[in-house]
């Protein structure tokens, strides 16, 4: 038992020990006017929050999201469209 642990403490002591990533990290592309609301919804695991806070938290159950892109939901909606992308990219940070 003890040489067992041994074994494993000189092993776990090594630099190149321990768990390697299994998967590269993801990278957010920049939100852009003509992304679709469905891309700029998971595009970002907080995007959905910017869109509460302008005012559009039922794009999470509409099936327009999937065609109508950003440039359009903010003309129908009276968003303005700078400050809607802006607090999107912001998420980028």
């Amino acid at each position: 038992m003890r040489r067992l642990r041994n074994i494993l403490k000189r092993a776990l002591s090594r630099p190149d020990s321990g768990p390697k990533p299994t998967h590269k990290p993801q990278v957010q592309s920049v939100f852009t006017a003509e992304m679709t609301i469905d891309e700029a919804w998971n595009n970002h695991p907080k995007a959905p929050y910017v869109f509460q806070q302008f005012h559009l938290p039922s794009c999470s159950g509409c099936s327009v999201r999937f065609d109508e892109k950003i440039s359009e939901a903010s003309d129908a909606y009276g968003i303005h469209l700078g400050d809607f992308l802006c607090a999107l990219n912001a998420l980028r940070r």
